[in-house]
C-alpha cells in the first residue's frame, strides 16, 4: 500500500462524501483535522522521521480526495421536491431509446414551458421511428421520483438520481423538431434491438430473458421468479452486465488480436473500439464503467510496457465515477462492484502465506466484504453462494462466448449450448436464503473494524485469534437484534397494513392491501418485513374482503411464510376475494382461523381481542369489518378496519373500551369515526392510512375536524409515510418515516 496514493485519494473521496451527507460541519472539521496533521507532520519527532514521507503522502492524498468528495456534492444540481408534478409543453433531445418490453425514451437536456430543467427525463409512450439525437416536442405531465415511504422499500429516487434522471412521465403524440439522429448512437440502438429480437426468436422466453439481461443489459424480459431465485442463491450478478462480463469480452478480444500477430498498439485500439461502444450500448452500468476504465488502463500499460497496479486502477475508476456522479456512493451496484475489487486487492493478499485452498480464501474474502452490503440493501443472504460461485463463474465465459457467436454469426446452434448452461445454472438454484434484516450502521462499522483486525491476525497466521475475531464480527450483524413492542402502520397508498411486533419476537399483521399501489406485497410489505428481520408472520388478520385490505396478502401467500390466517366466521362465502384467498391458503398450507367477538390471541404481555362483530352478524362487508383491541401493559389500541356509521352504531351498543391509539375507520371517510365513537374511545393518537390524491377524498375534512375536536394527535401515512407507535416506561410515543410536512 506504500506506493498507491490513488488508493488514499479514493478513500478520501468516499469519506468526504459520507461526512458531507451526514453533516457539513463534520466535513469541515475532518478537513481541518487533516490539514493540522499535515502541518504537524512537517515537525514530526525522531520516532516518526523514518516514516514522515510516507505519512505525508498518505495525508495529502487523503485530504485531496476528501476535498474532491465534498466539492463534488456541493456542485450537484439540487433534486426537485419528491413527487413534484409539472404539466405543459416539453422540448428536449433524445439521448436514449429503450429496446425492452416497455417503450421509453430519455430526454437530456429538456425544458418545460420554456424553462430549462436539471437532470434528464424518462418518457413512456410509443417510440416507433424515434432515434437518439432527434429533438422533439410533447405535451405531457411529468413527475419527480418519490422518496421511499417505508423502511425497506426500494429507493427509486436515489437509483435514478445517481444516473442523472430526475423526472418521469407519459406521452401520447410527438412533434418532431429536428429529425436528424445521432448516427453512431442510432447504429448501436439498431444493433441492440436486432440482438434482442434474435435472442427472443431462437430461445425460450426464459432463456432469452436471462441472456438479454446478462449480455445486453436489457432486463425487461427477465422472468421475475427466475430473477428472485438467482438473487436468493447469491448469483444474481450473472444476470447483470458486471465487470466480469466486460473483462472477459475486452480481454478476450485483446489477447486474440495479439495472438494472430497484430501489434500491441493495434490490438489495444481495436479492443477499445469494441468495449467502449459496447459499454455505451448496455447503458453504462456502474460495474461495466469500472471494468472498462480498469481494462483501458491495463491495455494501456501493456502497450507502453509499464507495470499495472490493480488497486490503483480500481481507485482511479472509483474517483472518476464518483466525480461524475457522487451519489453512486449510495448505490448497491457501485458498492458491490468496488467491494469485490477491494476484497480481492486488500483482503485476499492476507492469505498469500496460506498455501492451501487459494480459491476458497478468495471466495471467502469477497463474501465477507460484501456481506454487510448485501444485508444493507437486500436483507437476506445465501451462505451457499460462496460455493455456487465456484461452479457458476468458470462456466460464464462459455455462456458469453457461445451467446455472442450466436448473435454475431449465422451459427444459431450455439444457442443450444447456452440453453444447456442455463439449465445447469437452474439446477443449482435449490439452496435457501436466510433473512436477517438491515443492520444498523454502527454495527456495520464494528463489523468492518473486526474484519480489519482479523486480516492482521491472518497475516500473523494466528488461527485462534482469526476465529475469535470472525465470530465477533458475525455476531455484530446477526445477533445484536432486539425485540420490543411496536405497532407499524405501513404506507401502502389507498389501503391498510398494520404490523404488531411483540417483545417475544412474534408478529401479527392486520390487513395488507392497496387499490392504488400495484404489487404492494412485493414492493412494500415484504421488503419492510425483510428489512426488520421478520422471517415469518404468526397471524395475518383480514378485516374484510375489499381489495385494499387483502391484495398484498394474496401476493404473499406462497411467497412469504404465514402460519395462520384469521377471517370473520360469517363472511360472505361467495366473495371472489375470499375464494382466491382460501384457495391460496390451502395450497400454501396456511391454517384458516375463523373469529368473531370474543376471540382472543394471547402472547405474553400482549393480547389481541376481537371486539366486533358477533358470530351471526350480517351486513354489508364494510360494516362486517373485524374490530380488534390490542392490550399491552397499560396501552390500548383499537383497529376498526373499514367500519362505518351503521356498523359503528351496532358496535357502540356493546361494551367499548377506551384506547390511547385509534386506527381511524375507512381511511378517514366522512361516514366513519363518529363523535359517539370518539367519546367512548377517547383516543390520544389517531392514525389514518390513505393514498395521496385518492379519488375518494380521504381523509375527509369533517372527519379531521371531529378528531381535532376530540383532542387527538392526528397522523396520516399520506403525509409522513410509515408510522410507528412505541411504548417506553408506560408512555406512548409516535415516530414517522418522513418528517412532518
Amino acid at each position: 500500500m506504500k506506493n498507491r496514493p490513488l488508493f488514499y485519494v479514493f478513500a478520501g473521496v468516499i469519506l468526504g462524501e459520507g461526512c458531507y451527507c451526514i453533516s457539513k460541519i463534520m466535513a469541515g472539521a475532518v478537513a481541518a483535522f487533516c490539514l493540522i496533521l499535515i502541518i504537524c507532520q512537517r515537525q514530526s519527532c525522531d520516532f516518526l522521521y523514518a516514516h514522515s514521507r510516507l505519512i505525508a503522502i498518505i495525508l495529502r492524498s487523503f485530504l485531496i480526495g476528501f476535498l474532491i468528495g465534498v466539492f463534488a456534492l456541493t456542485w450537484e444540481s439540487p433534486l426537485p421536491e419528491s413527487g413534484t408534478q409539472i404539466e405543459g409543453e416539453i422540448r428536449g433531445k433524445i439521448v436514449e431509446v429503450g429496446t425492452g418490453k416497455t417503450e421509453v425514451i430519455r430526454l437530456s437536456p429538456f425544458c418545460v414551458n420554456g424553462k430549462q430543467m436539471s437532470g434528464s427525463l424518462l418518457l413512456y409512450g410509443e417510440t416507433k421511428d424515434l432515434l437518439p439525437g432527434q429533438k422533439i416536442v410533447v405535451t405531457a405531465k411529468i413527475q419527480a421520483y418519490e422518496s421511499p415511504r417505508n423502511p425497506g422499500q426500494f429507493d427509486l429516487r436515489q437509483y435514478y438520481r445517481c444516473r442523472g434522471i430526475y423526472y418521469h412521465g407519459f406521452f401520447d403524440s410527438v412533434t418532431m423538431v429536428d429529425r436528424k439522429p445521432n448516427w453512431w448512437k442510432s447504429q448501436l440502438y439498431f444493433f441492440k434491438k436486432l440482438c434482442v429480437d434474435k435472442l427472443r426468436k431462437y430461445l425460450s422466453e426464459q432463456d432469452a430473458g436471462i441472456l438479454c439481461a446478462a449480455m445486453l443489459g436489457e432486463k425487461s424480459y427477465l422472468d421475475s421468479d427466475i430473477k428472485e431465485l438467482y438473487q436468493k442463491n447469491g448469483i444474481a450478478h450473472i444476470l447483470a452486465i458486471s465487470g466480469l462480463h466486460l473483462s472477459m469480452i475486452g480481454g478476450a478480444v485483446y489477447k486474440f488480436l495479439k495472438r494472430i500477430g497484430l501489434s500491441f498498439f493495434t490490438s489495444g485500439m481495436i479492443s477499445f473500439l469494441v468495449i467502449i461502444p459496447y459499454c455505451i450500448m448496455i447503458g453504462n452500468a456502474v460495474a461495466a464503467l469500472r471494468a472498462m476504465i480498469m481494462l483501458i488502463l491495463l491495455i494501456g500499460a501493456d502497450i507502453k510496457g509499464r507495470g499495472y497496479d490493480f488497486l490503483s486502477s480500481a481507485s482511479l475508476a472509483g474517483i472518476l465515477i464518483l466525480g461524475e456522479s457522487p451519489y453512486y456512493l449510495f448505490d448497491a451496484g457501485f458498492l458491490l462492484s468496488f467491494g469485490a475489487i477491494f476484497a480481492i486487492g486488500c483482503v485476499n493478499p492476507c492469505f498469500y502465506n496460506w498455501k492451501k485452498g487459494k480459491q476458497l480464501w478468495l471466495g471467502l474474502s469477497i463474501w465477507f466484504v460484501l456481506l454487510p452490503i448485501q444485508l444493507w440493501f437486500f436483507y437476506e443472504i445465501s451462505p451457499s453462494s460462496i460455493f455456487l460461485n465456484f461452479l457458476v463463474i468458470p462456466v460464464m465465459p462459455f455462456l458469453l462466448f457461445f451467446g455472442f457467436v450466436g448473435l454475431c454469426t449465422p451459427f444459431v446452434a450455439c444457442f443450444s449450448v447456452c440453453h444447456m448452461i442455463l439449465k445447469f445454472y437452474e439446477s443449482l438454484l435449490v439452496f435457501p436464503s436466510f433473512i436477517f434484516g438491515k443492520p444498523q450502521w454502527y454495527l456495520i462499522a464494528l463489523y468492518l473494524l473486526m474484519l480489519s483486525i482479523c486480516c492482521y491476525y491472518i497475516r500473523q497466521k494466528k488461527r485462534v485469534h482469526v476465529l475469535f475475531c470472525t465470530m465477533i464480527a458475525m455476531a455484530c450483524l446477526f445477533l445484536f437484534q432486539t425485540h420490543g413492542f411496536q405497532i407499524t402502520f405501513l404506507d401502502v397508498g389507498q389501503g391498510d397494513c398494520i404490523l404488531i411486533s411483540s417483545p417475544t419476537g412474534h408478529h401479527y399483521m392486520i390487513d395488507g392491501g392497496s387499490s392504488s399501489v400495484s404489487e404492494v406485497g412485493k414492493y412494500r410489505i415484504i421488503p419492510f418485513l425483510k428489512s426488520q428481520g421478520i422471517k415469518s408472520l404468526d397471524y395475518v388478520i383480514i378485516t374484510h374482503f375489499d381489495e385494499d385490505h387483502y391484495s398484498g396478502v394474496e401476493e404473499m401467500l406462497g411467497s412469504y411464510p404465514i402460519r395462520n390466517l384469521m377471517i370473520f366466521q360469517n363472511v360472505e362465502k361467495t366473495e371472489q376475494g375470499y375464494q382466491r384467498i382460501l384457495a391460496l391458503a390451502k395450497k400454501s398450507g396456511v391454517t384458516i382461523c375463523e373469529c368473531s367477538r370474543g376471540t382472543k390471541l394471547k402472547d405474553g404481555a400482549i393480547s389481541l381481542e376481537c371486539q366486533f362483530p358477533q358470530k351471526d352478524y350480517q351486513a354489508e362487508k364494510n360494516q362486517q369489518s373485524l374490530v380488534f383491541l390490542l392490550r399491552y401493559k397499560e396501552v390500548r389500541c383499537l383497529f376498526t378496519g373499514d367500519l362505518e356509521l351503521e356498523g359503528e352504531a351496532d358496535f357502540l351498543k356493546m361494551n367499548v373500551s377506551k384506547a390511547e391509539v385509534l386506527k381511524v375507520g375507512h381511511h378517514g371517510s366522512k361516514n366513519a369515526t363518529s363523535e359517539e365513537l370518539l367519546k367512548k374511545v377517547e383516543p390520544d393518537f389517531a392514525v389514518i392510512s390513505c393514498g395521496k390524491n385518492n379519488r375518494y377524498g380521504h381523509p375527509n375534512a369533517e372527519t379531521l375536524q371531529r378528531l381535532q375536536d376530540a383532542g387527538c394527535q392526528i397522523t396520516s401515512t399520506v403525509d409522513v409515510g410509515a408510522i410507528w407507535i412505541k411504548e417506553n416506561h408506560h408512555q406512548l410515543y409516535l415516530e414517522t418515516f418522513q418528517s412532518t410536512p
